[in-house]
């Protein structure tokens, strides 16, 4: 089993299309072999952790290379940033 943790925080340039895309990306996620569990935590502040299950390395990668995802992701990103130690 793999496990991603994606810490993030929204920018003031993300609304509703962002939660749109963000549900859509899910629902195409949950479709995918290999894809286990998804729950998310959101912080007073605004910091949010997704944690991602996946059965394996080979299915997480080709969720990475699913044409939705990496489209998704690509418009996503102006919209998100990456919080990391």
């Amino acid at each position: 089993m793999v496990v991603i943790l994606f810490r993030s925080r929204l920018t003031a340039e993300a609304g509703d299309d962002y939660h749109h895309m963000a549900a859509e990306m899910l629902e195409t996620a949950r479709e995918m072999p290999g894809f286990i569990e998804y729950k998310a935590f959101r912080a007073d502040d605004g910091e949010r952790i997704s944690v991602i299950w996946w059965k394996d390395m080979e299915t997480l990668a080709a969720w990475r290379n699913h044409p939705p995802s990496r489209g998704a992701k690509s418009r996503a990103r102006p919209l998100v940033r990456k919080l990391q130690h």
